[in-house]
């Protein structure tokens, strides 16, 4: 199976701010690939983009891309 190409943010991930927002489901160290069994699932919402790392079928990274800021609520 070939390869995939590097994603943006692990190429400049300096733009990650400014380009969109991400949830991490589990630890991961920094700038570590997942490794086997890691396949990235791009979804076509109407706005924006959202793509999911899933590794081994658990979502392990969401990726938030041209889409209104979440709102983090705590709870009290």
């Amino acid at each position: 199976m070939p390869e995939e190409p590097p994603l943006v943010r692990d190429v400049h991930p300096e733009l990650i701010g400014e380009l969109g927002q991400s949830i991490r489901t589990s630890d991961h160290p920094a700038g570590q690939p997942f490794g086997a069994g890691h396949r990235c699932v791009p979804l076509l919402p109407e706005q924006g983009m959202l793509t999911l790392d899933v590794v081994h079928g658990r979502i392990v990274y969401v990726e938030i891309i041209d889409r209104p800021p979440l709102v983090v609520r705590r709870r009290t």
